[in-house]
């Protein structure tokens, strides 16, 4: 009994990593069909949609198929939810930037304030796209959504950054792994604590919802 499930154990974990390598490659060939400018944000959201449908237990999904279909859908919006994304973010870096130049107190201040704004704005960037391709809101209306999310959800926002540390740490010493995994990794990690974001905020308004229809 215990050697069978070792052996289960073995298979399901050689199935996900088939399944990330795989997955990494659809996201590299869909990016340069773009030609990474137009290709890089609706490989990563039909990328992170696949993600989602597997932590959901839609593990039958033919891959190829789901992945081009969503990257058709979806590459216009994915396009203007990434560059938008990108402009708010460097308008915060070179403010930042801009004011710490400066010899005076006050400006120096006003660049540590942006400072903070930066760092979570880039927490909130990595529920960007996750809720993206798990809700049904478009445009800016996501960048707010990925904000309140990132605020009332400290635990999965904590368990993304260590996650994303161990990342870069193992990618970092194992740098050979970057073609076969740096993308569908950094994306599982992401999703997948975004999927307990997201499950801890059903379980809130379920509960509400039983509040108050009892």
């Amino acid at each position: 009994m215990e050697t069978t499930g070792i052996m289960s154990a073995v298979y399901q974990a050689t199935l996900w990593i088939m399944r990330l390598a795989l997955l990494n490659l659809y996201w590299i060939l869909f990016s340069v069909a773009g030609l990474f400018l137009f290709g890089v944000f609706p490989a990563t959201a039909a990328m992170l949609a696949i993600i989602r449908k597997w932590l959901y237990r839609e593990t039958d999904i033919p891959i190829f198929k789901t992945f081009a279909g969503y990257f058709r859908k979806e590459i216009i919006k994915s396009n203007i939810v990434g560059y938008m994304t990108l402009a708010i973010g460097a308008v915060l870096y070179i403010d930042y930037r801009f004011f710490m130049m400066s010899e005076n107190a006050v400006l120096q201040g006003l660049g540590m304030i942006l400072f903070v704004a930066f760092l979570f704005f880039i927490l909130t960037s990595l529920y960007i796209f996750p809720i993206f391709v798990h809700l049904d809101v478009k445009g800016f209306h996501v960048i707010k959504k990925a904000f309140m999310m990132m605020i009332i959800n400290p635990i999965p926002t904590l368990m993304m950054i260590f996650g994303l540390l161990g990342y870069y740490f193992i990618m970092s010493r194992l740098q050979g792994l970057l073609p076969l995994y740096g993308a569908s990794l950094f994306g599982f990690i992401n999703m997948i604590s975004c999927y307990f974001a997201f499950r801890k905020v059903q379980e809130k308004q379920t509960h509400y919802q039983e509040r108050h229809t009892a």
